[in-house]
C-alpha cells in the first residue's frame, strides 16, 4: 500500500516541477531600446525581440539575427521565418527576465500545490483512508 503512494507522490512531484518550469519560462518583460536595433542584436544576442514597424504593426522575432540591412528570425515555433528591413523598423523592445513575475508565479504555484494537497488529505480523511488521519 505504501509503494503506490510513493509512486503517485513521485509522479505528482514531477508534474509540479514541470508546471513550474513551464510557467516560469514565460516570465519576462519587454524593455524598450533606444539604440539601433542591429547594434543591440549584434552585441546582446537576445532570444526574442519585438519590432515596431513604420506601418504601426508589431512583429515578434525569436532568435533574431542581422543579415545585411535586415533583421531575420522565427515568428513562431513552426519554423516560419521573417525578415524585416532596418529602414522599416521604428523601434524595438527586448525580452528580459522579470524576477518579480517569476517569484509571483512560483509563489502561486507553491500555494496552489499546498491547497490541492490539503484538499486531497481532507477528502482522504473523510473517506476513512488510513495513513492520512
Amino acid at each position: 500500500m505504501g509503494g503506490g503512494n510513493a509512486k503517485g507522490s513521485s509522479r505528482r512531484c514531477r508534474w509540479g516541477t514541470l508546471l513550474t518550469l513551464v510557467l516560469t519560462a514565460a516570465c519576462h518583460t519587454w524593455q524598450p531600446r533606444a539604440e539601433a536595433p542591429d547594434l543591440v542584436i549584434r552585441e546582446e544576442q537576445p532570444d526574442k525581440v519585438r519590432l515596431h514597424m513604420v506601418d504601426w504593426t508589431t512583429v515578434t522575432l525569436h532568435d533574431p539575427k542581422v543579415s545585411g540591412d535586415s533583421l531575420t528570425g522565427w515568428v513562431d515555433n513552426r519554423g516560419n521565418a521573417r525578415a524585416a528591413g532596418l529602414d522599416y523598423v521604428r523601434g524595438m523592445d527586448v525580452a528580459v527576465p522579470d524576477p518579480g513575475k517569476t517569484a509571483g508565479v512560483v509563489a502561486l504555484s507553491v500555494l496552489g500545490t499546498l491547497v490541492v494537497l490539503v484538499g486531497i488529505g481532507f477528502v482522504a480523511c473523510k473517506a476513512g483512508s488510513e495513513g492520512f488521519c
